[in-house]
């Protein structure tokens, strides 16, 4: 017997299908479960009004929730649904590439295991943002270059998912810069730039990304300048504090040992970059470029975790290639990453284990777990206060949740933002002055109504009711807010 031959090195189709359905069924049953979070539900405004692009980004996950909401019905499992699929596509595109760089069985089948335990994966899966399509169309393409160093029809299928992905989420540009990086550093690579059809993958690219440059061009270019702000846009914070924050985030995204041991990895597949041919660098840069890219980013700007995702799909390919190499000397390491990882999915999939923890040692829960709970109430109470009158809120996140969880699901307004959100660009916004009564929504974290002052775009309106509101959850508060009923001190006769 072969002490080697273990689960991950026999999986057979039939038992692949399997596990695939399963995680598919899972997350389908979770994701009607629980509330949208305040992002969900901000894409989910934007699929009411379809466009060619939007503010904070390209239109891709507005176009599947508008989608998937026209098929299933407007609710938490029709607006995740997308999410789910792309994941589990996501899935299935990553083993593929793993087989064709890997012959050993072994290989693959720890792709799969690593990828349908991951926590990284199952919010992908969870959470429908632009990273699910991103992230499904950015491993296609980087799949359908490196079948396109066998054959370069191939470079057809780059071209389609490569456009795909850039309406998904503009870092996906990173895929392609990869991947030229990688045709450039080898001989064989360089004639692939000769080839008609890698000149034509980069045209249908660019077709398919026109409705955004056409909604930027009608928008004085405003998608692009907030994203290039965001993403670098140099900030008075500590550079060092920074890089930390960005690395402590990659170990949370990436799990501590399957992380380190996919930077080893990295490392050792560098060692030997001479030996390596054009696909097998196509990989490596596709793993390295954008956590690179974020991190020095991180140096002029506070980041934020999820941004270098699109490595971790070609980094597990190499991971696993890397255990598999030395299955024996390493197996260790790997069912220890992989056993942490899967215990992470688990907490992060039940919040409610956080009733084990003694409230001494935590305030409250802690994000992202409460942006989970407490919107249904949230809307019903301002379905109660409002009795259809628009509502106005201080932020993009109270603005969406309210609309998504009121009765009727009515359009609800941004007001004194700290920053443009595309609730600044949708048709039909009423000005509150002209209004004879309006409910005001603001996050406070005071419950003493006595400190409690009008804001100032209420000052032509007199306050009728205060409400300071907060709802509870796992025995803990998670939300608190000042609801204002305000109407015309002189309403027009």
């Amino acid at each position: 017997m072969q002490k080697g031959r273990d689960s991950v090195s026999v999986l057979s189709p039939q038992s692949s299908v399997l596990f695939l359905a399963f995680w598919l069924a899972i997350r389908l049953v979770y994701n009607g479960i629980r509330q949208l979070v305040p992002d969900e539900a901000y894409y989910w405004v934007w699929s009411r009004h379809p466009a060619g692009g939007y503010l904070d980004h390209p239109p891709m996950v507005a176009w599947i929730i508008w989608a998937s909401t026209q098929i299933l019905g407007t609710s938490e499992f029709a607006v995740r649904f997308g999410a789910a699929i792309c994941a589990w596509g996501m899935i299935l595109v990553t083993v593929r590439l793993a087989a064709r760089m890997y012959p050993d069985s072994r290989a693959v089948g720890l792709t799969m295991l690593i990828l349908l335990l991951s926590p990284l994966t199952a919010g992908l899966g969870s959470v429908m943002t632009p990273d699910s399509p991103a992230c499904f169309f950015g491993i296609a393409a980087l799949a359908a270059a490196v079948a396109a160093t066998k054959n370069p029809r191939w470079w057809l299928a780059f071209g389609f998912c490569f456009g795909l992905a850039m309406l998904s989420k503009y870092t996906s540009v990173l895929v392609a810069a990869a991947i030229g990086l990688a045709l450039l550093s080898h001989s064989s690579g360089r004639k692939s730039l000769c080839s008609s059809y890698f000149w034509a993958s980069l045209f249908i690219a660019l077709i398919l990304f026109l409705p955004v440059v056409a909604w930027n061009a009608h928008h004085d270019w405003a998608s692009f300048e907030f994203q290039w702000k965001h993403g670098t846009g140099e900030e008075e914070t500590s550079a060092v504090r920074n890089l930390l924050s960005y690395v402590a985030g990659q170990f949370v995204v990436g799990t501590p040992v399957l992380l380190a041991l996919g930077i080893i990895a990295i490392i050792a597949q560098c060692s030997r970059f001479a030996t390596l041919d054009t696909a097998g660098r196509m990989v490596l840069f596709s793993a390295i470029i954008p956590l690179a890219f974020f991190g020095v980013s991180s140096l002029r700007h506070h980041p934020e975790a999820n941004w270098p995702i699109l490595s971790y799909m070609p980094l597990t390919v190499i991971l696993s290639g890397w255990l598999a190499e030395k299955w024996e000397h390493r197996r260790g390491l790997a069912r220890l990453g992989i056993a942490i990882a899967a215990g992470m999915m688990i907490v992060a999939h039940i919040p409610e284990i956080m009733y084990l923890v003694p409230t001494r040692w935590v305030a409250g829960i802690p994000n992202p777990w409460e942006e989970m709970f407490g919107w249904r109430d949230y809307g019903k109470e301002l379905d109660a206060l409002s009795a259809g009158a628009p509502v106005f809120c201080t932020s993009y996140e109270n603005a969406a949740e309210a609309s998504f969880y009121m009765s009727g699901r009515p359009q609800v307004w941004t007001i004194d933002t700290d920053r443009p959100t595309e609730f600044d660009y949708l048709p039909g916004r009423p000005d509150p002055a002209s209004l004879d009564r309006l409910v005001y929504v603001t996050r406070e974290s005071r419950s003493d109504a006595a400190n409690y002052q009008a804001p100032a775009a209420l000052r032509k309106m007199q306050p009728v009711e205060v409400v300071h509101w907060q709802t509870t959850a796992l025995d803990r508060v998670v939300r608190r807010r000042w609801f204002t009923v305000a109407r015309r001190a002189h309403p027009s006769s």
